[in-house]
This record gives structure tokens, sequence and C-alpha cells, in this order.
């Protein structure tokens, strides 16, 4: 049991949250904090306060936690577990920093830990550097299309994709049930008669105020990698080459990307800010939820109430019995390697 301890230094004052008893180490519940900072979604003490009561488990949710203020004049100890994390929103540049051991915090910044502990600071600020190999560049690519087809509302290409869909079921009364599960599915999520007259194919058209801010993330990020990688292996041009960069959406800054090769194998190294590295494991998460069959899980980031979440176990439970342990169903563990590798590249997982 790894026991931690979550403190926000904020207008020259400083709360501690209580400390929690399990999984708090950085690739436990403590995964949860590092990702959602980089997201900039912990910028306050009432964002931590949300965000705390979202993270505790059933066992804990019955008690009342609130942070207490600690005096910020002097040196004060905070946590009683083996981990802390401390965002400090005070100076001008934000910043994260999680320690093994004890520590101890001054005012608007830390003055140190124990020798022999360990400490990583991430800064809300600065790009995450990540290396994608070989197959990884595909997988991604893959990953990032579907989640912004299925934002886009256009879920037969979604589920039936040459690139990275399931085959189309050989009778023809499943396939007709399929693509009416999936229109209602459509329906319910996107309430909107004017989507629905488009057809199984259609949809809003990625510029639309109607595109949710993490489907056009999706589609910032796949068209730079995507172009890079385009311009480095048929700098010439020709048919299906996708040269084309993204379109600026999101007023977020776009990825970059450079490619080379290593020996045999193209490398392609990607820049991200903290919200478009959240986007990028959201997509490969709900890939590999889809080449599980767990559709309502691949769905999550649309928010889909019970009736949507009947449809999409319905339609994993056919899907599932139609098509599991065929050759060409997608593999969901080219998502969860790639995932568990962002993960480490993040989390920096030399301290185990």
């Amino acid at each position: 049991m790894t026991e931690g301890t979550l403190v926000i230094i904020e207008n020259d004052k400083i709360y501690e949250y209580p400390t929690l008893r399990g999984d708090m180490y950085p690739k436990g519940r403590g995964q949860a904090i590092i990702l959602s900072y980089l997201a900039g979604k912990l910028k306050s003490v009432e964002d931590v306060t949300s965000f705390f009561e979202s993270i505790l488990y059933e066992s804990e949710k019955e008690l009342r936690f609130k942070p207490r203020e600690l005096p910020a004049e002097k040196e004060v100890e905070v946590g009683d577990g083996e981990w802390v994390y401390v965002i400090n929103n005070t100076i001008e540049t934000r910043s994260l920093r999680y320690f093994g051991d004890a520590i101890e915090a001054k005012g608007k910044c830390l003055s140190g830990y124990k020798e022999g502990s360990l400490m990583f600071c991430l800064e809300q600020n600065s790009p995450i550097q990540l290396t994608f190999r070989g197959a990884e560049i595909q997988t991604a690519i893959d990953a990032l299309d579907q989640y912004c087809r299925m934002h886009l509302g256009q879920f037969t290409h979604v589920f039936f994709y040459y690139r990275f869909g399931l085959r189309r079921p050989k009778k023809e009364y499943l396939d007709c049930y399929w693509k009416n599960l999936l229109a209602a599915i459509r329906d319910i999520l996107f309430k909107d008669d004017e989507l629905s007259s488009y057809g199984d194919r259609g949809n809003y058209g990625i510029g639309q105020d109607k595109v949710s801010q993490e489907g056009k993330m999706a589609y910032e990020i796949l068209k730079t990698i995507e172009s890079a990688r385009a311009y480095f292996l048929k700098p010439e041009g020709g048919y299906t080459v996708d040269f084309d960069g993204p379109l600026k959406l999101t007023g977020i800054p776009f990825p970059k990307a450079s490619v080379h090769w290593d020996g045999d194998e193209i490398v392609e190294t990607v820049i991200f800010q903290g919200e478009h590295l959240l986007v990028l494991l959201d997509a490969l998460k709900a890939n590999r939820a889809f080449c599980e069959f767990r559709f309502d899980e691949m769905f999550a980031s649309l928010k889909p109430d019970d009736d949507a979440i009947t449809l999409l176990e319905l339609l994993s439970c056919s899907a599932s019995d139609e098509l599991e342990g065929e050759s060409d169903v997608p593999d969901p563990k080219c998502a969860k390697d790639l995932i568990q590798g962002i993960i480490d590249s993040v989390i920096k997982s030399e301290w185990e």
C-alpha cells in the first residue's frame, strides 16, 4: 500500500489534502495527477479539490476531504506518505513537483528534499518530446484518425474503415443490424437531426463549432504526424501522399514533428504540449477498447448516457460473437504497448 499527499501553493498560501492510503505512486493514482496537470486542468484550489474527489476509491468517498491551510511564513513539513505531489500556482511558471520520501515546503517554492529521495519537476508550459519507432507511427495515426472521426459523428468509418476497422459481417441481416445500432447510437450521442440527414458516412466537418475540442486536437496531431512522415518518405509527392498539414482549429500550439532513419527503421520525434498529449493517450485508449470489443469504453470521451451504453454493449456482444479470434481483427497490443511507452516517458519511470 503506497500512501501519498497532494499539496497546492496558491496566493502565498499552502493547502494540503489528506493523505490517501493506496496506489499513490506515479504509475498509480499519481499518474492521474500528473496527466491532469499537464492538460491544464489543475489551475486553482477549486480545480484541485474537484479533481481530488474524482480519484477517491469507494471506501474513501464517505469521508469528507477538504484541504487544510498551512503557514507560509516558515518551513513546514507536508505529507506523511511515501509520495508527495506539490502543484505550485504562485510563481509565474507553473510547476508540478513530485517526490519520493518526505519534503519541506517554504513560502512560494520548495526548499529541498531528503538525501536519497527522488524528485521530478514538470512545468506546465514545457514541451514533452516523444519518439515513435516503426509500426508505432501507424498505430498512433490510426488511433487518432479513428478518434477524430468518432467526434465528427462518422461512425461507419470508425467501425469499418479499411485501414483500422472491422470487416463487415458476411451475413446481410447482421450488417443491417450493426448499421442500425450505429445510427441509433449516433442519434443519442449527438442529438442532432441535421447530422442524421447526412447519411451514415456524413459528418459535420472538422472546423465546425459542433465538433468537440478533443476531436479538433486529434485532427491537429494526426495531420502533424502524417504530413511530416509523408514529406520524409515521398518528397516528390504521389497518389495518396498525405502532404496536407493541420488547419489551426484550437489555438493551442501545434505539435512539432521530425523524421529520420535509424538503420532500416523509420523514427518520428514529436514535441507535444500537455493538452495534445492527453488527447493522444485518450485516442490510443479508445483504439485499444475498440480492438477488445469494449465499445462502451471506446466512446467514453463522448459521455454516453445509459441508453447509448446499452446499445454499445449490444454491438460489442454481437461483434465479439461474430469476429473474435479471426486473423483480421485489429490487435489491441499495439495501442496498449504505445500507451505504456508514452506514460513511461512522461512519468520518467527510471524512479523504479
